[in-house]
Protein backbone atom coordinates (compact mmCIF):
# COMPACT_ATOMS: atom_id res chain seq x y z
CA UNK A 1 0.00 0.00 0.00
CA UNK A 2 1.42 3.37 -1.49
CA UNK A 3 1.47 6.37 1.24
CA UNK A 4 1.63 9.67 -1.05
CA UNK A 5 1.78 13.14 -0.37
CA UNK A 6 -0.42 15.71 -2.35
CA UNK A 7 0.41 19.14 -1.52
CA UNK A 8 0.61 22.88 -3.70
CA UNK A 9 0.87 26.20 -2.62
CA UNK A 10 -2.27 28.23 -1.03
CA UNK A 11 -5.17 28.40 -3.71
CA UNK A 12 -3.98 25.72 -5.94
CA UNK A 13 -6.86 23.76 -5.76
CA UNK A 14 -5.59 21.05 -3.57
CA UNK A 15 -9.22 20.32 -2.10
CA UNK A 16 -10.48 19.48 -5.61
CA UNK A 17 -7.64 17.58 -6.76
CA UNK A 18 -8.34 15.21 -3.54
CA UNK A 19 -11.27 14.82 -4.40
CA UNK A 20 -10.97 13.44 -7.98
CA UNK A 21 -8.18 11.12 -6.55
CA UNK A 22 -10.74 9.86 -4.01
CA UNK A 23 -13.33 9.51 -6.77
CA UNK A 24 -10.74 7.11 -8.55
CA UNK A 25 -10.19 5.20 -5.20
CA UNK A 26 -7.87 6.69 -2.81
CA UNK A 27 -8.20 7.12 0.79
CA UNK A 28 -7.57 10.19 1.18
CA UNK A 29 -5.93 11.75 4.95
CA UNK A 30 -7.04 15.78 4.92
CA UNK A 31 -4.52 17.38 7.47
CA UNK A 32 -6.50 20.79 7.59
CA UNK A 33 -9.63 18.73 8.93
CA UNK A 34 -6.88 17.45 11.50
CA UNK A 35 -6.00 20.96 12.44
CA UNK A 36 -10.05 21.88 12.50
CA UNK A 37 -10.56 19.67 14.99
CA UNK A 38 -7.26 19.57 17.19
CA UNK A 39 -8.03 23.72 17.01
CA UNK A 40 -10.85 23.85 19.16
CA UNK A 41 -11.01 25.77 22.76
CA UNK A 42 -12.26 22.44 23.89
CA UNK A 43 -9.03 20.49 23.63
CA UNK A 44 -5.31 20.72 25.19
CA UNK A 45 -3.60 22.06 22.27
CA UNK A 46 -6.55 24.83 21.90
CA UNK A 47 -6.66 25.48 25.48
CA UNK A 48 -2.66 26.79 25.39
CA UNK A 49 -3.89 28.82 21.73
CA UNK A 50 -6.43 30.80 23.48
CA UNK A 51 -3.76 31.06 26.73
CA UNK A 52 -1.21 32.55 24.13
CA UNK A 53 -3.43 34.27 21.71
CA UNK A 54 -6.10 36.14 24.19
CA UNK A 55 -10.11 35.56 24.23
CA UNK A 56 -10.17 37.60 21.15
CA UNK A 57 -10.10 34.77 18.91
CA UNK A 58 -12.97 33.20 20.37
CA UNK A 59 -16.89 33.54 18.92
CA UNK A 60 -19.73 31.89 20.01
CA UNK A 61 -22.57 29.58 17.80
CA UNK A 62 -25.69 28.54 19.34
CA UNK A 63 -23.87 28.44 22.69
CA UNK A 64 -21.08 26.92 21.58
CA UNK A 65 -17.51 28.61 21.79
CA UNK A 66 -15.20 28.21 18.44
CA UNK A 67 -11.66 29.47 17.87
CA UNK A 68 -12.05 32.43 14.96
CA UNK A 69 -9.53 31.07 12.48
CA UNK A 70 -9.42 33.47 9.91
CA UNK A 71 -8.42 36.02 13.22
CA UNK A 72 -6.28 33.76 13.92
CA UNK A 73 -4.74 33.71 10.58
CA UNK A 74 -4.44 37.54 10.32
CA UNK A 75 -2.77 38.27 13.70
CA UNK A 76 -0.10 35.07 13.12
CA UNK A 77 0.63 35.76 9.29
CA UNK A 78 1.79 39.93 10.53
CA UNK A 79 3.62 38.16 13.37
CA UNK A 80 6.49 35.85 12.99
CA UNK A 81 6.96 35.07 16.36
CA UNK A 82 3.56 34.24 16.48
CA UNK A 83 3.04 32.20 14.20
CA UNK A 84 6.08 30.28 15.31
CA UNK A 85 4.52 29.17 18.71
CA UNK A 86 1.10 28.56 16.59
CA UNK A 87 3.16 26.00 14.57
CA UNK A 88 4.65 24.80 17.81
CA UNK A 89 1.38 24.19 18.70
CA UNK A 90 -0.50 22.33 16.08
CA UNK A 91 2.29 21.01 13.75
CA UNK A 92 3.14 17.81 15.88
CA UNK A 93 -0.32 17.15 17.01
CA UNK A 94 -1.38 17.33 13.65
CA UNK A 95 1.73 14.77 12.33
CA UNK A 96 0.89 12.53 14.88
CA UNK A 97 -2.79 12.42 13.99
CA UNK A 98 -1.85 11.64 10.54
CA UNK A 99 0.68 9.12 11.38
CA UNK A 100 -1.81 7.42 13.54
CA UNK A 101 -4.54 7.45 10.73
CA UNK A 102 -2.00 5.66 8.01
CA UNK A 103 -1.21 3.11 10.56
CA UNK A 104 -4.56 2.07 10.76
CA UNK A 105 -5.61 1.99 7.31
CA UNK A 106 -2.89 -0.09 6.49
CA UNK A 107 -3.53 -2.37 9.67
CA UNK A 108 -7.47 -2.46 8.34
CA UNK A 109 -7.34 -2.27 4.79
CA UNK A 110 -6.91 -5.70 3.02
CA UNK A 111 -8.13 -4.83 -0.51
CA UNK A 112 -5.34 -4.83 -3.08
CA UNK A 113 -3.95 -1.63 -4.71
CA UNK A 114 -5.27 0.88 -2.42
CA UNK A 115 -3.32 4.42 -2.01
CA UNK A 116 -3.40 6.30 0.98
CA UNK A 117 -3.26 9.92 0.24
CA UNK A 118 -2.30 12.68 2.38
CA UNK A 119 -3.40 16.13 1.78
CA UNK A 120 -1.84 18.06 3.48
CA UNK A 121 -0.30 21.91 2.68
CA UNK A 122 2.70 22.42 4.38
CA UNK A 123 3.54 18.67 3.52
CA UNK A 124 7.31 19.67 3.34
CA UNK A 125 7.32 22.72 5.52
CA UNK A 126 6.29 20.33 8.50
CA UNK A 127 8.89 17.55 7.39
CA UNK A 128 5.82 15.33 6.65
CA UNK A 129 6.94 14.32 3.34
CA UNK A 130 9.64 12.23 4.77
CA UNK A 131 6.79 9.59 5.64
CA UNK A 132 5.51 9.60 2.25
CA UNK A 133 6.53 6.69 -0.48
CA UNK A 134 5.66 9.61 -3.37
CA UNK A 135 4.76 12.85 -3.57
CA UNK A 136 2.33 14.50 -6.23
CA UNK A 137 2.65 18.52 -6.05
CA UNK A 138 0.19 20.51 -7.41
CA UNK A 139 1.13 23.53 -9.91
CA UNK A 140 -0.83 26.68 -10.57
CA UNK A 141 0.46 30.38 -12.35
CA UNK A 142 0.21 32.87 -9.72
CA UNK A 143 -2.38 34.84 -11.80
CA UNK A 144 -4.76 31.83 -11.27
CA UNK A 145 -3.69 31.49 -7.39
CA UNK A 146 -4.50 34.92 -6.59
CA UNK A 147 -7.45 34.92 -8.47
CA UNK A 148 -8.76 32.19 -6.62
CA UNK A 149 -7.91 33.29 -3.32
CA UNK A 150 -9.40 36.28 -3.83
CA UNK A 151 -12.94 34.74 -4.53
CA UNK A 152 -12.50 32.34 -1.64
CA UNK A 153 -11.28 34.31 1.24
CA UNK A 154 -11.54 37.88 0.32
CA UNK A 155 -8.23 39.15 1.15
CA UNK A 156 -6.69 42.02 -1.12
CA UNK A 157 -3.37 41.23 -3.19
CA UNK A 158 -0.94 42.09 -0.26
CA UNK A 159 -2.39 40.24 2.16
CA UNK A 160 -2.37 37.03 -0.07
CA UNK A 161 1.09 37.72 -1.05
CA UNK A 162 2.06 37.50 2.88
CA UNK A 163 0.40 33.69 2.64
CA UNK A 164 1.47 32.73 -0.32
CA UNK A 165 5.39 33.57 0.73
CA UNK A 166 4.85 32.26 3.67
CA UNK A 167 4.85 28.89 2.71
CA UNK A 168 8.06 27.15 0.08
CA UNK A 169 8.43 28.67 -3.22
CA UNK A 170 6.41 26.51 -5.55
CA UNK A 171 9.36 25.64 -7.94
CA UNK A 172 11.01 24.36 -4.95
CA UNK A 173 8.43 21.36 -3.86
CA UNK A 174 8.76 20.88 -7.95
CA UNK A 175 11.85 19.69 -7.62
CA UNK A 176 11.03 17.10 -4.85
CA UNK A 177 8.14 15.89 -6.72
CA UNK A 178 7.54 12.71 -8.09
CA UNK A 179 4.27 13.75 -10.36
CA UNK A 180 3.34 17.24 -11.36
CA UNK A 181 -0.31 17.90 -11.32
CA UNK A 182 -1.13 21.47 -13.63
CA UNK A 183 -4.30 22.33 -12.21
CA UNK A 184 -4.49 26.13 -13.92
CA UNK A 185 -6.46 24.85 -17.03
CA UNK A 186 -9.68 23.60 -17.05
CA UNK A 187 -11.51 20.77 -15.27
CA UNK A 188 -11.39 18.17 -18.05
CA UNK A 189 -7.57 18.42 -18.46
CA UNK A 190 -6.91 18.54 -15.00
CA UNK A 191 -9.27 15.52 -14.71
CA UNK A 192 -7.31 13.71 -17.50
CA UNK A 193 -3.85 14.30 -15.68
CA UNK A 194 -5.22 13.14 -12.73
CA UNK A 195 -6.46 9.96 -13.67
CA UNK A 196 -2.98 9.11 -15.64
CA UNK A 197 -1.15 10.13 -12.79
CA UNK A 198 -3.25 7.69 -10.59
CA UNK A 199 -2.45 4.94 -12.88
CA UNK A 200 0.77 5.22 -12.46
CA UNK A 201 0.58 5.15 -9.09
CA UNK A 202 -1.67 2.12 -9.12
CA UNK A 203 1.07 0.33 -11.23
CA UNK A 204 3.55 0.70 -7.81
CA UNK A 205 1.29 -1.28 -6.11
Amino acid sequence: MLVVGLTGGIGSGKSTIAGEFKRLGAYIIDADKIARKILSPQTNAGKKIVNYFGKQILYKRNATVYINRKKLSRIVFFDRKKLKKLNELMHPLIINQIKKEIRILKRNTKLPGQIIMVDAPLLFETGLNVFMDKIIVISVSRACQIERIKKRNGLNKKEILQRINKQWPLRKKIEYADYLVDNSKNRQKTRKKVEHVWQKLFNLE
